[in-house]
């Protein structure tokens, strides 16, 4: 075949992305990281990126100049929660596009892009899902009917071409929970695409990041600092908690802290613990499901349901510094060899 015909073969190729928004949180970091090495290694792909919501919108300009990325807002009438409007609306730019491959990273636009292929049998689509949360934790917190939507996820997610989950404990829930066959699931750990730091001098004995939501347990992150404020004979809290504004660059907030907590009680494969590794910060995490698959105990982080458990573990880690240091050696290794950009390529070689 003749090269320049190839080529414009080459360049009918679809990729059709559903996301909530482009705030800064994991979901969106891998997106634009995702956008950005297609531009370099597969140019012959045009992207289409549907957004619910335009705000927040961390990422928004540096992914609107993306040369092969489409980016498309939902009209402003159909971000107020119209159901139906939204479904017409998606189900729309679904035939005008007419992808090659789509991606979802929310459970309610995979169940419907399941059931519209279905519906639209004769456009080739291969629907890809990625799964990033911990299904069956996710749904009863963030569901206005969690058990609807488990019912729709348990029908729906079999007939999905391929999901890809972060670790190995969300896809056996999917299995053992939604009954999707394993075969149909590959297992990517997320990445992080920081540099490699060294730590700073300390400014900080304890850093959370994320975001202010019942799953990320906040609450019990304020009674650990209590707990460990009672320990050591202080109790003045006011003057012991910081909260800062949405911050795009976190690095110069790992590099000088000690201790990186985060209390989730459901997470996929939080990504801020990734971030935090590659400055050498390592994790005091709450024992949520797949925990073990990040962070190994004792040597790359820490991990328990007991306050109690947590609160000892992190006063002795406060108080040594050379052991601090060299578990923060550790996670970065660790970081560096199983979360790197090799899990990006992987994940990308599945959609195109």
């Amino acid at each position: 075949m003749d090269e320049r015909i190839q080529y414009r073969c080459m360049r009918n190729k679809k990729l059709l992305i559903f996301i909530w928004n482009l705030g800064i949180g994991g979901v969106q970091k891998r997106v634009r990281d995702i956008l950005l090495d297609m531009e370099k290694n597969y140019p012959e792909w045009t992207v289409y990126l549907l957004v619910k919501r335009k705000d927040p919108h961390h990422f928004n300009k540096e992914i609107e100049k993306i040369n092969n990325v489409k980016v498309i807002y939902f009209p402003t009438k159909h971000r107020i929660y119209n159901c139906w409007s939204s479904i017409i609306w998606i189900a729309k730019e679904f035939l005008i596009i007419k992808p090659d491959v789509c991606l979802t990273f929310l459970s309610h636009f995979s169940v419907f892009l399941i059931w519209l292929k279905k519906i639209f049998f004769w456009q080739k689509t291969k629907l890809i899902l990625n799964e990033g949360v911990f299904t069956s934790g996710y749904l009863p917190i963030h569901s206005s009917y969690p058990k609807f939507e488990n019912f729709l996820v348990r029908l729906s997610y079999k007939y999905a071409d391929l999901i890809i989950a972060p670790t190995k404990a969300v896809k056996n829930n999917l299995t053992d929970e939604y009954k999707v066959p394993r075969k149909k699931i590959k297992v990517i750990s997320n990445w992080t695409l920081f540099k490699a730091y060294k730590s700073k001098k300390s400014k900080y004995d304890l850093i959370y990041i994320g975001r202010f939501e019942k799953e990320k347990n906040l609450l019990k992150l304020i009674d650990l600092i209590v707990e460990i404020k009672k320990k050591i004979k202080d109790k003045r809290l006011e003057k012991n908690v910081i909260i800062l504004k949405t911050k795009k660059d976190i690095i110069p907030y790992l590099r000088q802290s000690k201790v990186f907590v985060t209390l989730s009680c459901n997470e996929g494969l939080p990504n801020v613990i990734l971030e935090a590794g590659m400055c050498q910060l390592f994790a005091i995490a709450n024992n949520f499901e797949g925990v073990s698959e990040v962070i190994r105990q004792n040597l790359t982080g820490y991990y328990s349901e007991s306050k109690k458990k947590l609160c000892n573990k992190i006063i002795f880690l406060l108080r040594n510094e050379n052991i601090r240091k060299e578990m923060g050696i550790r996670v970065q290794k660790h970081i560096l060899k199983f979360f790197g950009k090799s899990n990006q390529e992987r994940f990308i070689k599945l959609i195109v």
